[in-house]
């Protein structure tokens, strides 16, 4: 990718246009971003309907159950609504440095390790959501028990039968068709917020009344008792418990329940990261949505609370587990408590369908990872015998729940979760299970993020709230679940208990995978890895030095995040180079960071972010797929230093081909800085291979003289090939100097093959051979020579393929000024877009590996500890891994008009004369005015 020497390609600074044209702005770039067009408003609208549900209903019973007054019952729904406020901003921390979808076990992954990652989401499947499918299936039937005014304080098994059929019913409709569960997600939340508004008004109205005309509607106690006097509270059970008698120690546990109970009617604030996908500008938009959206949404919760307390007398709000519907019954009488509580319950029903629709996908999720059995990670039609798509095949389920397939065995195995609960369990204990499940994690994923504000003071974070609010966060979650779990001996019991199951299932999986050799470390993309080391919260801090490098636990690979070199100038294989962390099922991030080919603060090596996007689409297609063409365009400027963001997308997939679109972002970077087209094709043979009869050591023998056999012996390749760069800014400045990590890449003199030829018809040519050693391309390997037989062809094989995308725009717009005889007049550069087609196979495109090169000219390959998969070819004997098979671009000037210029060029294996792919560069190039050829 080109760039001038005063305006380099990807550079990034506020008074530098990064488009095309100077005309762009901002604005444009906001424009540009198709998934980037709600604002503030939106998102509050948006928070307001993820958080708010059916425990504002539901959760009042428990809470008052657990604290000695009314005042006191507010203040937990205070105090909640402030640890969700926090919580979320915390979150919006880590959301928008790590972009993507998934959660919070990306964020643990990367901050302690794959363990942590794994345990979050098997809590989250195996406890969280089925716990509060149950808890809504119990309030749903406890909500028509109140309404028809039965009230067993424990109820029999009819009640829970009916709780069973309720999951089941919700379980069927999330299995028809996500389409048809989301359209009618939209439906309750318009039921929701019309219940919340008419019981605060129904409270409002007995105020008013009451006020102006001293009736006593309503409860008697809100005007006649004292609000924070402690009161004997009467449970569920009948008896009455007596407040005076109680310890510090033992209330502090009575409030920690209290509290989970509100924390679960605030469920959703987690979710906040997710809006800045949908927001223009994140990183003032979020925060203003947050800072709006979870007060309004406390302000709500305490007035509908204190509206119970008004409409009920205060024995009665602890011992019900539908406040609401039992408020409306005592101020309205059944014939209206009727249809409010077939509200209440649609409002339920809502939740209930939103948390099986989002538990289904946790799964699938799981299973596209390797955590769970790949059996989970199915989506197809409800009645069908066929699997229509399974996780990690030719489409993502993700990809197949958006057309509109459920994840079925996903949806029975949380509907039997949930069911176990249900038979189990009742409310109050469920309640408590799933806050002690949520919140040990939600504590160590903010005590994470402050962990990072100390390890990465300088990781992006475009939303940085003020550091006490996740040690606020930290310090209360840490203690409620503490105080909790002591307060709650079998809950937690039962907790532990699901977490080291969880943790042998980890071990023994991951066991299993590797004896089939589905997860080998290095040899996989999605080989799973075990952190040995010992983790400690203060290891996590302590455990890099300033000067160190630090290492990367990503859920896939242990991977140690490096400049492309080191101080000694050791440089990363390409294996390391490309390395992706996986997010959700077509999200990805780089491991190493974006680098600047003048190894300044500005611009970023093209090639890089071109064979990576090709690589992060590679992980969405079925193995034996290998990239056929990739046409990109460069958009906005990269920054150095920081990692990229991929987004596949699914345009078509077929028996022999199939497509993706990629975007690519930066979190500094205002929209997305790069997008592409790649096109996959199955191997395929053919009675016919033309290409021209080109022998390049006579063609270019000038050039190349006694080097022809050697092509290490050429010059290193400058890492910015301009005439300004190379003689002026770089002797001023060696320490800019920036090898190519990835690939040896020389630089043949071409002066005297080009200084008698007309500027279309000077050459250049550029060898490049691999650094280290990339993954088996086949399986096995090498292939049987068989004409009859296919090559059965492993998605490592396009990490091949990958290495000559990364060469293919070493040079690029440079030739252009460098064969006019121009090579210091022109005035602003920059890539627009850039094509490959590649006309082989695998086989002529196989990188083999190097050796250790101890070469005075070249620079070492940075090697880590242990043996590396070798693809050598078949004339190389054991041992002889010389890396001899070097390939070579040979580019031209195709066309110079108009403020823009072609770069052309072939790709071809240099021994055999193999062309192996075209390359095409569309540039914008602008010269002096007095410039002439």
């Amino acid at each position: 990718m080109a760039s001038s020497e005063t305006t380099p390609l990807l550079r990034q600074e506020s008074t530098t246009s990064y488009a095309p044209d100077e005309e762009y702005d901002e604005t444009t770039a906001a424009r540009s971003t198709f998934a980037r067009n709600l604002g503030a408003l939106d998102g509050f609208a948006l928070l307001i309907s993820i958080v708010i549900g059916s425990g504002v209903f539901s959760s009042p019973g428990p809470i008052d159950a657990n604290v000695p007054s009314p005042g006191a019952g507010l203040l937990v729904w205070l105090v909640g609504g402030i640890l969700a406020w926090s919580g979320a901003l915390t979150m919006a921390e880590l959301g928008t440095a790590f972009p993507g979808e998934g959660g919070i076990q990306p964020y643990l992954t990367y901050i302690y390790g794959d363990v942590f990652g794994y345990m979050a989401a098997w809590s989250w499947v195996v406890a969280t959501m089925p716990a509060t499918l149950a808890i809504l299936s119990i309030v749903f039937v406890e909500s028509i028990y109140s309404s028809l005014g039965v009230n067993e304080p424990d109820p029999p098994i009819t009640h829970k039968l009916l709780s069973l059929l309720v999951l089941v019913c919700v379980t069927t409709l999330n299995s028809i068709s996500t389409k048809t569960s989301t359209r009618l997600s939209s439906f309750f939340v318009a039921i929701k917020l019309l219940t919340i508004s008419l019981l605060i008004i129904s409270g409002l109205v007995v105020v008013f009344v009451f006020v102006g005309k001293s009736k006593d509607l309503g409860g008697h106690d809100w005007h006649q008792n004292n609000w924070f006097s402690p009161r004997d509270t009467i449970l569920p059970d009948g008896s009455r418990f007596d407040w005076t008698k109680v310890t510090t120690w033992e209330s502090l546990g009575f409030y920690s329940t209290a509290l989970y109970g509100a924390l679960w009617a605030y469920s959703g604030w987690d979710k906040a990261n997710y809006v800045a996908a949908e927001l223009r500008n994140p990183s003032r938009q979020l925060p203003l949505s947050i800072n709006t959206a979870i007060p309004t949404i406390i302000l709500c919760y305490v007035a509908a609370n204190a509206v119970y307390y008004i409409l009920l007398p205060w024995g009665v709000v602890s011992t019900t587990d539908a406040a609401a519907v039992t408020a409306v019954t005592h101020f309205l009488g059944k014939g209206v408590a009727y249809f409010a509580t077939a509200l209440i319950c649609l409002v339920i029903a809502g939740s209930a369908l939103g948390n099986s629709f989002v538990a289904g996908r946790m799964t699938v999720a799981a299973a596209n990872n390797n955590w769970f059995p790949r059996v989970f990670g199915t989506v197809g039609y409800v009645g069908t015998l066929r699997v229509s798509k399974i996780a990690d095949s030719d489409e993502p389920a993700d990809m197949a729940m958006d057309n509109g397939e459920s994840p079925i065995n996903a949806l029975i195995l949380n509907t039997i979760l949930s069911g176990i609960y249900v038979l189990l369990g009742n409310m109050r204990i469920l309640l408590t299970l799933n806050g002690l499940a949520e919140y040990a994690f939600f504590f160590l994923t903010v005590l994470g993020a402050i962990i990072l504000r100390f390890r990465e003071p300088d990781l992006p974070r475009p939303v940085k709230p003020l550091i006490l609010i996740p040690i606020l966060f930290a310090l209360i979650s840490g203690f409620v679940v503490v105080r909790g779990a002591v307060f709650a001996p079998i809950q937690a019991t039962i907790l532990v208990g699901i977490w080291l199951c969880g943790l042998v299932f980890y071990f023994v999986r991951l066991w299993f995978l590797k004896k089939r050799g589905i997860a080998q470390p290095g040899s996989s993309y999605r080989a799973m890895t075990i952190y040995t080391a010992p983790v400690t919260l203060v290891g996590a801090v302590l455990s890099r030095h300033p000067t160190e490098p630090r290492v990367f636990r990503a859920s896939i690979v242990v991977m140690v995040v490096r400049p492309y070199f080191t101080d000694d100038k050791r440089v990363l294989p390409f294996e390391k180079v490309i390395e992706l962390e996986r997010i959700d099922h077509r999200t990805f991030r780089s491991i190493v960071k974006a680098y600047s080919p003048t190894g300044g603060e500005n611009g970023t090596y093209g090639g890089h972010v071109f064979a990576q996007a090709a690589w992060a689409a590679a992980q969405t297609v079925e193995e034996g797929f290998l990239v056929h063409n990739i046409t990109g365009w460069f958009i906005l400027g990269g920054k150095p230093n920081e990692h990229y963001t991929y987004r596949v997308r699914k345009i078509r997939d077929g028996y022999n081909y199939c497509i993706r679109d990629v975007t690519v972002s930066q979190v500094a970077a205002h929209g997305y800085m790069f997008v592409c087209t790649c096109s996959f094709k199955r191997e395929e043979t053919s009675p016919f291979d033309v290409q021209e009869d080109v022998d390049l050591r006579d063609l270019y023998k000038d050039a190349l003289e006694d080097k022809a056999d050697e092509p290490m012996e050429h010059s290193a390749a400058p890492s910015n090939d301009s005439e300004h760069f190379r003689e002026t800014y770089l002797p001023a400045h060696p320490e800019h100097f920036n090898p190519v990590a990835g690939l040896h890449i020389r630089k043949a003199d071409m002066t005297s093959y080009n200084r008698s030829r007309h500027p279309l018809d000077r050459k250049q040519l550029t060898f490049y051979t691999l650094r280290g050693s990339l993954p088996l391309p086949t399986a096995p390997y090498p292939p049987v020579s068989d004409s009859d037989q296919k090559i059965a062809l492993t998605r490592e094989a396009n990490m091949h393929a990958c290495a000559h995308l990364y060469a293919s725009d070493r040079n690029s717009l440079f030739i252009v000024p460098n064969h006019l005889g121009r090579p210091r007049d022109y005035t602003r550069m920059a890539s627009l877009s850039h094509s490959v087609i590649f006309h082989v196979g695998i086989k002529d495109l196989l990188m083999t590996s190097e050796p250790r090169i101890d070469h005075p000219n070249a620079d070492p390959t940075l090697w880590e500890d242990g043996s590396l998969p070798l693809c050598n070819l078949e004339e190389h004997k054991d041992g002889d891994k010389d890396g001899r098979k070097w390939f070579v671009q040979e580019a031209w000037l195709t066309r110079a008009a108009g403020g823009r210029a072609l770069h052309t060029s072939r790709m071809w294996d240099y021994k055999r004369g193999v062309h192996i792919a075209t390359t095409f560069q569309d540039g914008l190039i602008r010269f002096k005015k007095d410039a002439k050829l």
